[in-house]
């Protein structure tokens, strides 16, 4: 698999280099549609398949694969805790999901963290991306760069 990791940070005159924008590409090799739903409708598996970075993931409401569910995941790296996300958008014709963080460490440091997750063809191949929006409470917080990978 191969992978790019590109910050952006936003800034404007009244929250100076406190709202942000990260993008992280990665290249898969299976049909986009395939990696889509396994994300959006099977997070429970992320363990298997990325255990180097979750310990366990629960869907803890609602219906997985349906807008509105929340999941906790426990990371394996203790410094990014456990996370407790609502999944607000799924969008199966366009391969566009959201993730919104409702609990967690990252919201010590943030006042707001939201992943949106695209899946779209390549001529080889596919691309999944993710994009991180998030707005730091202080501007000396560190950029949450931990957190490119699965929801």
């Amino acid at each position: 698999m191969q992978s790019s990791l590109n910050i952006n940070i936003n800034a404007n005159e009244h929250n100076y280099c406190l709202r942000g924008i990260m993008q992280a590409d990665i290249k898969i090799i299976i049909p986009a549609r395939k990696f889509f739903s396994f994300v959006v409708r099977r997070p429970y598996l992320y363990p298997e398949v990325v255990p180097t970075d979750y310990r366990s993931v629960q869907v803890i409401e609602g219906r997985a694969g349906r807008a509105g569910y929340v999941i906790r995941s426990t990371f394996v790296d203790g410094s990014t805790g456990t996370s407790v996300q609502r999944v607000s958008t799924i969008d199966y014709k366009n391969k566009y999901a959201v993730w919104d963080e409702i609990e967690g460490q990252v919201l010590e440091t943030c006042k707001y963290f939201k992943y949106n997750f695209y899946c779209f063809s390549k001529c080889e191949g596919s691309i999944a991306r993710w994009n991180l929006e998030y707005e730091k409470k202080n501007q000396d917080d560190p950029e949450p760069t931990q957190l490119l990978t699965l929801p």
